[in-house]
């Protein structure tokens, strides 16, 4: 929890890595992180990650399609809705999906 026990923090370990975690959260990688990865004076210096590439913005289609990711019918718990209703009144960008 936090230190003054507002908020339970579960964490543990499982067999399947981000699969196992992700399952019910797929959306496209943002151009902020693709960025970061392709930066040439960055920690990672990816270039084919870098926005707009072909290669992985075909790959990361095809992956979507084929688990059948989609950011229609998203319903959130009231857990996820106060969170996102509280970054909204601070002013930072929350949408969705």
């Amino acid at each position: 929890t936090t230190a003054d026990g507002a908020i339970a923090i579960l964490a543990g370990s499982t067999m399947g890595g981000g699969t196992t975690v992700n399952w019910a959260c797929c959306i496209p990688t943002p151009p902020y992180v693709r960025e970061e990865w392709a930066a040439p004076s960055g920690e990672h210096r990816l270039p084919q990650f870098a926005p707009g590439a072909e290669e992985y913005g075909v790959a990361e289609a095809a992956v979507s399609a084929r688990i059948g990711a989609t950011e229609e019918g998203v319903t959130h718990n009231k857990a996820n809705r106060i969170l996102l209703d509280g970054a909204k009144a601070m002013g930072y960008a929350a949408k969705t999906a």
